[in-house]
């Protein structure tokens, strides 16, 4: 009984305590997500930055405007307000340029939200680039680039990038250069060992005395 009273005595000391003691409030860091919907809804995107330091807005709008293109299914609102506020369109993100265009096209943006992105400096050839050297991208979608580029741009479509010269591709072209060589020597040492095997055929042979009584007179 004595203990149980105790332990009742205990557990109520220790609710006081942890009612006694303040709870720090949950601060929830601003994500790029926080952007696109400060955008979409028309709310103050620069107080949205103001909490995010100043060495990573740039990053920041830059992220923003690809998850726009990627997630909203019109992205031309929020593209338009993250372009404003100083979003890249052609910038660097998962070291590709061109992905924020390629996304647009993938999730089939229209045809504004790809006048807007191209208007605003997004580069037709690094797209195309970003999907040759990427084998993921369909050719549907590298079609509706090229289509694009065509109509926005007045002029045929972008050639297809080159491919990269791989490291791969290198080691195999100078293991066929080794083998191209080992050919040559093994067939100069052959024929070195052929003209090595032949009688000597230097000395002259003594004209016939018909050929030289035929022979003019000067």
């Amino acid at each position: 009984m004595f203990g149980k009273k105790k332990k009742a005595k205990t557990a109520a000391a220790q609710t006081a305590v942890q009612e006694t003691i303040p709870l720090e409030p949950v601060v929830k860091e601003t994500s790029p997500a926080d952007l696109v919907a400060a955008a979409r809804n028309g709310t103050s995107i620069e107080d949205v930055l103001a909490t995010v330091p100043e060495e990573n807005r740039q990053k920041f709008l830059n992220q923003a405007l690809h998850d726009a293109v990627d997630c909203e299914e019109n992205a031309e609102v929020p593209a338009t307000s993250l372009i404003k506020a100083g979003a890249e369109v052609n910038a660097k993100i998962f070291e590709s340029n061109g992905i924020i265009l390629a996304k647009a096209l993938y999730k089939e943006q229209p045809t504004a939200v790809i006048k807007l992105l191209y208007d605003n400096g997004a580069n037709f050839e690094d797209t195309l680039f970003l999907m040759e050297i990427n084998k993921g991208w369909a050719e549907e979608v590298k079609n509706k680039l090229k289509a694009y580029q065509k109509k926005l741009e007045g002029k045929p479509a972008a050639e297809e990038a080159p491919q990269p010269v791989t490291e791969e591709a290198i080691l195999k072209v100078l293991e066929i250069v080794q083998e191209l060589r080992e050919q040559v020597d093994d067939i100069t040492k052959d024929l070195k060992d052929l003209k090595a095997a032949q009688p000597e055929t230097t000395q002259k042979r003594p004209v016939p005395a018909a050929l030289k009584s035929a022979a003019p007179r000067q």
